[in-house]
């Protein structure tokens, strides 16, 4: 089993490689060959600090997909509520004082759907977007309340209904800014800045002006859906683009965690999932040194209890 980690050069520490030029970007996997890619793949650490992993079993993920649909919202509104929600348990600093609150998160979304035929998928396009979600307001420690509640069945009333609400919220305003019609114009506004400009490095100056106020994000949430429904890359001689597939002879893909990079004025919390083989794979990747080892690790616990408790509260 090869459990591909797709890295972005920040990531990428130089600790790793002591015998090899330092990988600049993906770019280097592109073309070797399959010896390198090996190698490649067993030294690519499952272990990084403040990166954890985790993943959601196929008949908890598939149970997640019915909730989801009996509230008659798609799945990634779901994972929406569920990071709002565990983020309820880590921005309350006294216990004894709870306050309502209503959590930013930055939601990716895939508007190449929304191109037409400017993408052919023969060439790399930066064609990505996304949208802020406001979620709440939102009692302090919601996820704490809804776990405890499936665990000691108390007699207040059902807090599940209150993460519902929110998931709610988000698919109401996601679908607001999709009839919009600004999914197109945020695909034009990228396409024109990786045209014209560094958008990577404007994005890092920002992050070092003093004018900033911290954390632009309580978290993110991207979810890429199930990995055999995307369309693969155009191939030369190719006519039409095919699906990705998670068996290559006798390979199979099993495993794929990947994780969006950010800058100082990120997400705290982002969270990165993708569905292969009918399980979810989790990537939770907060900015250390803010975020420590043991909260995040924590944060990534919390959030997939969650959502087992959300895909199987009717029982």
């Amino acid at each position: 089993m090869f459990v591909i980690e797709y890295k972005h050069r920040y990531f990428i520490d130089q600790r790793y490689y002591p015998d090899r030029t330092k990988v600049e970007s993906l770019k280097a996997y592109q073309y070797c060959s399959l010896e390198d890619l090996s190698v490649a793949l067993r030294i690519s650490p499952l272990d990084d600090p403040n990166v954890h992993y985790r993943t959601i079993p196929s008949d908890v993920t598939a149970a997640l997909v019915k909730q989801s649909k009996k509230h008659r919202v798609p799945i990634s509104m779901t994972l929406a509520a569920a990071v709002a929600t565990t983020c309820s348990d880590y921005f309350n600093a006294d216990e004894n004082h709870r306050e309502q609150r209503v959590y930013k998160v930055l939601q990716s979304l895939d508007t190449r759907r929304f191109a037409g035929a400017s993408d052919v998928g023969n060439t790399l396009s930066c064609q990505a977007g996304g949208m802020d979600l406001y979620l709440g307001p939102m009692q302090d420690c919601l996820g704490r309340d809804i776990r405890e509640y499936f665990k000691c069945s108390t007699g207040i009333k059902n807090p599940v209904e209150a993460f519902w609400t929110l998931a709610k919220q988000s698919f109401d305003q996601t679908s607001s800014f999709l009839k919009s019609g600004q999914a197109i114009e945020s695909v034009r506004l990228f396409a024109l800045g990786m045209s014209i400009c560094d958008i990577g490095r404007l994005v890092e100056t920002y992050a070092r002006s003093r004018a900033t106020q911290g954390r632009a994000w309580s978290a993110g949430i991207t979810n890429v859906g199930e990995y055999e429904r995307q369309r693969a890359v155009v191939r030369e001689g190719m006519q039409e683009q095919g699906q990705l597939k998670a068996t290559h002879g006798e390979y199979t893909v099993e495993e794929i965690y990947f994780a969006t990079s950010h800058a100082r004025v990120g997400c705290t919390f982002p969270v990165g999932c993708i569905t292969v083989a009918g399980s979810m794979c989790c990537t939770i990747n907060p900015p250390w040194p803010l975020v420590s080892d043991e909260k995040s690790k924590a944060f990534a616990d919390d959030f997939v209890e969650l959502l087992e408790i959300i895909a199987r509260s009717d029982n």
